[in-house]
């Protein structure tokens, strides 16, 4: 897993395959491998949707957090939508660094 944090840019996961851009006051995640899902529920289950990009208000910002028995990151927005960054391995610590500083870096 690398990760770069270059201007307001960074990308993760495998090979760098997921990107983080800060566009102004938004951000976009964009992944072709299925590692940014959205967190949908459906009755009693939660499902993981899937994602290939997805465009939100850094202001929307609710929560950034970690699994502590997966090597996973956790994206809640202030209207309760929840994004789940799957399977970073053994950078998950440093992904969340590096989310949480594109996420509340000054313009």
């Amino acid at each position: 897993l690398r990760f770069f944090l270059r201007s307001s840019n960074f990308a993760m996961g495998n090979a760098g395959s997921i990107g983080i851009n800060k566009h102004g006051p938004f951000i976009e995640m964009a992944d072709d491998d299925g590692q940014i899902k959205r967190m949908v529920k459906t009755g009693d289950e939660i499902v993981l949707e899937p994602l290939r990009r997805v465009f939100f208000k850094a202001d929307d910002v609710a929560a950034i957090s970690c699994k502590l028995h997966e090597t996973d990151l956790m994206l809640t927005l202030a209207n309760g939508t929840t994004y789940v960054v799957d399977e970073l391995g053994d950078a998950q610590k440093e992904a969340y660094e590096a989310l949480c500083r594109i996420v509340y870096a000054e313009d």
